[in-house]
């Protein structure tokens, strides 16, 4: 039965640098860093003012990997205004290519998001579609990874249901790319369980976090504070096989605290989940 790598999203890590992040993570037992585009700390990066020699120096020193997670913030692939979203797609492209110099094994997309509620949803789902293809064939050339994000169900996203994930994932049609499960989104929009189920097959990255459903105040909340069925969403991974990558996006306020409650609630989860899955064998 599966044992997943565990890693961590810098996200979540907002007030550390880049070097204090790896150290922490390396020290609580994580295998990955998820490198946030949108943290300040890797700007320099993504603009060519810093080498990347220098995260990959950090990362071996400390024996962690990396995965990498696109911008999404003040930018929409889906967009309707065309210099927003070429701008989008360059940042996007940047990203991949930052990817392989960090040498990451995938990088995290968000599909993009509504700019009006009347607009249709088809509008928005063929421009991701139309973007992605471009930046996910540059992917597969330099042996990156993509997994798309299913967004949470904030009245902007349209990428919110299992239908939608499998239309984009399958309009794409490259064998890099799948679909990043991230169960606190799914969670705010259905029964997370029932939505991986419907996915599992083209799932390559999963984000782990809680919440309490889509009135959550926090949609990224620690483990153990939302009503998130974890142990349903492990036994489905297992059953299935999944062998990537499991990434938490929330933690504590106190970092070493945090980390390690993850790891034990993950790892508890995981045990109970392997006895009901054994027990019915």
């Amino acid at each position: 039965m599966s044992c997943w790598r565990l890693g961590f999203g810098q996200g979540a890590l907002w007030n550390l640098s880049i070097k204090e992040a790896i150290s922490k993570l390396s020290k609580a037992g994580y295998d990955i860093i998820e490198l946030w585009m949108d943290h300040p700390s890797m700007f320099p990066y993504l603009e060519g003012k810093r080498n990347p020699s220098e995260i990959i120096r950090l990362l071996s020193e400390s024996g962690i990997g990396c995965t990498v997670h696109a911008p999404c913030h003040d930018m929409n692939i889906a967009g309707l205004n065309p210099w927003i979203r070429r701008e989008s797609n360059l940042l996007l492209m940047r990203s991949i290519h930052l990817a392989a110099e960090l040498e990451a094994e995938l990088v995290v997309i968000h599909p993009g998001r509504r700019t009006s509620p009347r607009v249709p949803d088809r509008i928005y789902i063929d421009r991701t579609i139309e973007s992605l293809k471009e930046i996910c064939q540059e992917a597969k050339e330099l042996g990156i990874k993509v997994g798309l994000e299913n967004m949470d169900s904030r009245p902007d996203q349209f990428a919110t249901t299992p239908e939608v994930m499998l239309e984009m994932v399958n309009s794409i049609g490259l064998d890099n790319v799948g679909i990043t499960f991230d169960a606190a989104h799914a969670n705010t929009c259905s029964d997370p369980v029932k939505f991986l189920d419907m996915i599992v097959d083209k799932v390559i990255h999963v984000h782990i976090s809680d919440n309490k459903g889509a009135n959550s105040e926090i949609f990224h909340a620690p483990l153990g504070e939302g009503n998130l069925d974890l142990v349903g969403i492990l036994r489905l991974l297992i059953i299935h096989n999944y062998d990537g990558m499991i990434v938490f996006e929330s933690g504590a306020q106190n970092h070493e605290e945090g980390l390690k409650r993850n790891i034990e609630i993950i790892r508890r989860a995981q045990d109970i989940a392997k006895k009901s899955i054994c027990s019915q064998l």
